[in-house]
């Protein structure tokens, strides 16, 4: 039976394609779980549709995510810390503190330890999709 698939299908192909199965795989598993229909120009319609609708809205959010990283990249933030005698601070700087300083989610900051001495320091942030934006965090004593 020849059908459309409506959902990548693991080993037997992606959204879109027209594949070939046998009549049982289609008739008791694809179709009830909306997986593939039956060849016909309405679902291929459909189907067509649907992917040009989904590369249109990747495109998009590639172009906003591509805008916020030209907007971060290079931008410089400063944060002050409370420090002891010796100008040893008191706890550390981590993704969470990045997080609501710079208005990104903790999980697109990349950094490998948590920040504990005072000084410059450059943090790569990746925004998704390979885009990726470095920015400044100058880290002062608090006055």
């Amino acid at each position: 039976m020849k059908v459309t698939l409506l959902k990548d299908v693991k080993s037997i192909g992606k959204i879109g394609e027209d594949v070939i199965v046998k009549d049982g795989y289609a008739l008791n598993y694809l179709i009830p779980q909306k997986l593939a229909a039956p060849v016909n120009s309405k679902s291929a319609k459909n189907v067509i549709a649907t992917k040009r609708h989904d590369l249109k809205n990747k495109e998009l959010q590639l172009d906003k995510i591509k805008e916020h990283a030209q907007s971060l990249n290079g931008k410089e933030f400063n944060i002050s810390v409370k420090v002891g005698s010796g100008n040893k601070m008191y706890g550390s700087i981590t993704k969470s503190d990045l997080s609501g300083l710079i208005g990104v989610d903790k999980t697109k900051i990349i950094l490998t330890k948590a920040i504990k001495e005072l000084g410059n320091y450059s943090i790569q942030i990746e925004l998704g999709s390979g885009v990726k934006a470095i920015i400044k965090l100058c880290v002062v004593a608090k006055p």
